[in-house]
């Protein structure tokens, strides 16, 4: 399973933390990848319509593009806070840790 992040958008908009991130499942530790996948088997992701929670009005909204590929199946999904859903919002908060994360070791990786 790949997945593909994005945020826009927030009080304090910063580029940085804006530009896409890919994280690959299959990569990670065995319980955070079980974490995932169950994640996005409850949230039925690949059912969903692309564009959920639609926002109330406000700059300071922030929004998410989520893509998921797994097999042959690839979704993408636009979601804007306040997410309402549960289990959507603990999959997102899931992948945005992990997106951080990668986000570091990538900076790491690069030299001055």
């Amino acid at each position: 399973m790949r997945i593909e992040f994005e945020m826009d958008g927030g009080l304090a908009y910063m580029p940085g933390l804006a530009k896409p991130v890919a994280i690959e499942v299959d990569q990670l530790p065995e319980a955070e990848a079980r974490e995932i996948r169950d994640l996005v088997a409850a949230t039925r992701f690949f059912e969903r319509p692309p564009q959920t929670d639609t926002p109330a009005r406000g700059a300071d909204r922030r929004s998410y593009t989520i893509t998921i590929t797994q097999g042959a199946e690839r979704q993408q999904l636009r979601v804007t806070d306040p997410i309402q859903d549960e289990e959507l919002r603990r999959l997102i908060r899931l992948i945005e840790a992990q997106a951080r994360t990668a986000r570091r070791k990538g900076a790491a990786g690069q030299s001055p």
